[in-house]
């Protein structure tokens, strides 16, 4: 869960919260107002009026009840939170510029596919008769090119791409230990002309190759890729 959609989770927590406690202030105000009547009611309308007002209090416990589960929901929002800008800030500090560069052109070439993808399946949707469509296409791959925006796409595809990095640099940590050297990493093209990351990276307690295997084709599948992470000797 990304920094933009732990932020929106965290402002509708809070506003949920606000309100339940409005709720409760209306309520109470609603009991305050039926007990200071209740001396000048008929018996049957006083029976009435405790029922309302004993009907308010059990809402009100209810209400407590819904707003501490909301909170433990808040709560784990902002470890999370917290989680997601220390990662970031490991991305910073401990990213070099050539993997954040690889990162960028993996995104590129995914959201390419994707979009590229989407339209092909809303084109059969407004073209094809629906058996000949359900034929090529799951229902869950229609809904997704139907519901799904490219912003959508393009935020997906992010963050699969970070995770990718952030796994190989600890990786790549489990061998060298601190990293003191990435110089040795380089960009270049690979089978169907994609981008691919090779070299050697060094650190404290030893040196390791990184070698990227990419697969993918046009129209057939995603550019998917391999790295793999060997201890030199």
């Amino acid at each position: 869960m990304n920094i933009k959609t732990l932020t929106e989770r965290i402002e509708n927590a809070e506003k949920k919260i606000q309100k339940k406690y409005a709720t409760i202030s209306k309520k109470e105000a609603w009991i305050a107002k039926a007990k200071a009547t209740l001396d000048s009611l008929s018996e049957q309308e006083r029976k009435w009026k405790e029922y309302d007002i004993r009907s308010w209090e059990d809402d009100i416990k209810r209400i407590y009840g819904e707003i501490s589960e909301t909170k433990k929901t808040l709560e784990n929002y902002h470890k999370q939170y917290d989680g997601e800008i220390e990662r970031e800030k490991s991305w910073v500090s401990e990213v070099p510029e050539v993997l954040k560069s690889f990162q960028n052109e993996l995104v590129e070439e995914w959201d390419a596919h994707d979009i590229a993808k989407k339209e092909r399946i809303l084109e059969a949707i407004r073209t094809m008769p629906y058996e000949m469509l359900k034929e090529m296409y799951h229902w869950r791959d229609r809904d997704w090119a139907k519901y799904t925006t490219d912003e959508q796409i393009h935020e997906s595809n992010e963050k699969d791409a970070t995770s990718l990095i952030l796994n190989l640099v600890n990786r790549v940590k489990d061998v060298t230990g601190e990293i003191t050297d990435w110089s040795g990493l380089t960009l270049a093209q690979g089978t169907w002309g994609m981008t691919v990351l090779n070299g050697w990276v060094s650190g404290k307690e030893g040196r390791c190759c990184v070698e990227s295997i990419g697969a993918g084709g046009y129209n057939i599948q995603r550019y998917h890729i391999r790295v793999l992470v060997k201890p030199i000797n």
